[in-house]
């Protein structure tokens, strides 16, 4: 086969998603479907050039499938083609997206630690704490969920917020003996009362 008449045919199969070889030593052409790079693929790195607000440069995202050359993130409301990203994602691992998961959950709550207390994702008012367990654990085959010692602490795009212990403030013996000097028993336990009061607020946020 002359090149010219090689090359228009390896620019057809191309197109059609096919690869073409010739050899040379048998004087054959060998055409092959090529492989689907996203095929068994579970997660997707957003690439610079994608200029949509809805997802971040460089963040990995879980795949949940795709319709024609369109790929559907878990994010994308209600899977719909239009929302999903084309040439503008790579494929990735799960590996990498839970160590993303990990240095987000590091910038949001520091080192957790046995005792610490969270938010529920699931039942408003509910504290949950963290206990002994076996640490980070990531379920998303069917979930996209991040738990720590099996407290749930990322569900689906959301974060669970660390509790604060509140910081109390009592008068002590010093502050009463200082206040002494200048005001009489009842004054010296309504700026004591008054203050602590007012300081414990603002420890806690508050004020």
């Amino acid at each position: 086969m002359k090149k010219e008449d090689f090359d228009r045919l390896k620019a057809v199969c191309e197109k059609e998603g096919f690869e073409i070889e010739s050899s040379s030593l048998t004087n054959s052409v060998l055409v092959r479907k090529k492989k689907d790079i996203w095929e068994g693929v579970g997660f997707g790195r957003i690439t610079n050039d994608y200029s949509e607000s809805d997802y971040i440069a460089g963040k990995i995202y879980p795949v949940n499938g795709r319709d024609g050359n369109f790929i559907i993130t878990l994010f994308d409301e209600y899977g719909d083609a239009d929302n999903g990203l084309y040439k503008s994602i790579t494929p990735s691992t799960k590996k990498e997206y839970v160590e993303q998961l990990k240095r987000e959950a590091f910038e949001l709550f520091g080192e957790i630690k046995i005792g610490d207390k969270f938010t529920s994702l699931r039942e408003s008012g509910r504290i949950n704490t963290i206990d002994n367990g076996d640490g980070f654990r990531y379920f998303g085959q069917t979930d996209d969920i991040l738990t720590f010692n099996g407290c749930l602490i990322y569900e689906i795009g959301k974060w669970a917020e660390k509790v604060k212990d509140r910081v109390k403030v009592d008068p002590t013996n010093e502050s009463i003996n200082r206040l002494a000097k200048n005001l009489s028993l009842n004054q010296q336990n309504e700026v004591l009362v008054l203050f602590a009061s007012q300081l414990e607020k603002y420890l806690n946020d508050e004020i």
